[in-house]
């Protein structure tokens, strides 16, 4: 299922509990049938115009977590022989070297892996 179709699934509730809300406004003759029509439409714009804004919450790809950290350079707080610890966007994770070693503390380091809370790290050679 697409992303857009999911969305609009979300939607389908909101759209259906406003219909039910403007048809008995109309009813009791509080308001115009034109009017009912209006703030339908008004409300069904909102939601097509707020989809790329909200896109990234109804995928289901979106990596979360420590899995966004894959990929990402870190820098080691300490020495690493076979594990320590390493520091990325202001967060100290507990590593583990799983590539030729040791590092010493200031080396930046590849993130390649993650179990848990461990991020498994590897020396990045573009230093």
């Amino acid at each position: 299922m697409t992303t857009f179709r999911r969305y609009l699934l979300f939607q389908v509730p909101g759209w259906a509990l406003a219909t039910l809300v403007g048809a008995w406004v109309w009813s009791r003759g509080l308001a115009e049938a034109w009017l009912v029509l209006l703030v339908l439409a008004a409300w069904a714009v909102k939601d097509l115009a707020l989809y790329p804004i909200l896109r990234d919450s109804y995928r289901h790809d979106v990596a979360t977590g420590v899995e966004r950290l894959v990929g990402s350079v870190a820098t080691a707080c300490a020495a690493i022989d076979v594990e320590g610890q390493v520091r990325i966007s202001g967060e100290v994770w507990r590593a583990r070297l799983v590539g030729p070693g040791p590092v010493t503390a200031g080396d930046r380091v590849r993130i390649v892996g993650a179990d848990g809370l461990t991020l498994y790290v590897r020396r990045d050679d573009a230093q």
